[in-house]
């Protein structure tokens, strides 16, 4: 046996044909099914370096509203986070409250080997900490946050350990469920997990998928989940987020700065001729050296991309004196539809501490009707009900109370 799920009455293990095709005919067995992956929705490198000095609001603080509410709400929500773990030290994120447990296949909570989850969670609640870093949703420290890590370094998990996760969220009397994860199967055991979950009163979103099709992913595809789509800066459709029946809300998902864990991101510079540019940064995407141009063993030559724009003006600098430096940071930018869930899960938690006497479904049909419409009027299978607004949804609740 793998993995025990009491409460769903369950267990995962790894047993060959045979003793799977004997369970199969037990009549006193409900279901038995393929533990299918999961997977982290993001892209795997940063899409450019990290910003460096002062804090930032990133765009999508912005975009989503959640800078226009009265700093007036308690701290009456609690989030939970089912990811590759947060990096407790970091300097953005260590003035929360926040819980977790130790798992023995991933480890503590409070590690992140992906990097994946602490850049969720900032954008959740990164802290306004005196010009530190950034900012996420809920910044004044007063969102409570439990972490369920189910990621290790290599970024996926089972169907079997997401149903454990969201068990776990529930236990820990969470409000609110973010999932910045999926996978294209269906799973009868998770489906379980949510069922049990919305009949708590928890609110559930997932990340709608990167692969830029038609096809829906799971869990985002289930009924109790929010499926979230991604946008840019410019609140365009992202070319990789799903486009489905089952997308429910948008939020920004192309170039998120939020947090990594400290000393993980890179922060590049380049200069030529007294000019500075815009560079990225180059790295190899697998373990081991960077090799190809570089040349076959590892290397210490600071290695940096720039845009078509930029090189063109470089080409007009040849032969002039040029610098680069890669040094190592706390922040990155991220694209995926991972990084436009924490958006709108923050932005739930953020509405709700306003308005702890709605239920989720009530704050669910709230988010959707007070959404800026985006593309086709009503909703539509790229953007949804269109872009989660904390303003606007606070506004409607206000006025025309919850649900309505």
């Amino acid at each position: 046996m793998r993995l025990e799920i009491p409460r769903l009455n369950a267990v995962a293990a790894d047993l060959p044909a045979a003793a799977v095709r004997a369970l199969r005919n037990n009549p006193h067995v409900e279901f038995v099914e393929e533990d299918v992956k999961r997977y982290a929705l993001a892209a795997a490198t940063p899409s450019r370096p990290p910003y460096v000095a002062g804090q930032l609001v990133p765009y999508g603080i912005h975009m989503v509203q959640a800078d226009q509410l009265p700093d007036t709400y308690a701290a009456n929500r609690k989030l939970c986070i089912i990811d590759s773990g947060y990096d407790l030290n970091h300097e953005d994120l260590s003035g929360n409250t926040v819980t977790g447990s130790y798992d023995p296949g991933t480890g503590w909570w409070y590690s992140d080997e992906n990097h994946h989850g602490t850049h969720v969670a900032g954008t959740i609640a990164a802290i306004d900490n005196s010009g530190t870093g950034v900012v996420g949703v809920n910044l004044n420290r007063r969102l409570q946050l439990h972490i369920v890590k189910v990621f290790g370094a290599d970024g996926w998990a089972y169907s079997s350990t997401l149903a454990a996760a969201v068990d776990e969220c529930a236990a820990a009397g969470s409000n609110v469920v973010s999932m910045s994860l999926g996978g294209a199967l269906p799973s009868r055991i998770e489906i379980m997990a949510f069922n049990a979950l919305a009949a708590q009163g928890i609110m559930a979103l997932a990340a709608a998928g990167n692969d830029g099709t038609t096809s829906i992913q799971y869990p985002a595809g289930y009924p109790g989940v929010i499926s979230v789509g991604a946008l840019d800066e410019n609140k365009a459709w992202a070319p990789f987020s799903q486009r489905n029946s089952k997308v429910e809300l948008s939020a920004p998902g192309v170039d998120v700065l939020s947090t990594v864990p400290m000393g993980a991101g890179v922060h590049a510079t380049l200069k030529v001729g007294g000019a500075d540019f815009k560079p990225g940064v180059i790295y190899n995407n697998v373990p081991g050296a960077f090799s190809g141009t570089l040349g076959g063993a590892a290397t210490t030559t600071p290695s940096v991309s720039v845009s078509d724009t930029d090189g063109a003006a470089l080409n007009a600098r040849l032969g002039q004196e040029a610098t680069v430096s890669v040094e190592p940071y706390n922040y990155g930018y991220y694209d995926g539809t991972s990084m436009a869930t924490p958006h709108v899960s923050g932005t739930a938690a953020l509405v709700w501490s306003y308005f702890p006497s709605c239920s989720a479904e009530q704050l669910r049909r709230s988010l959707g009707r007070s959404a800026q419409d985006l593309g086709k009027k009503g909703r539509d299978d790229q953007f949804g009900y269109g872009l989660v607004q904390a303003k606007a949804a606070y506004d409607r609740i206000r006025t025309l109370g919850c649900g309505n």
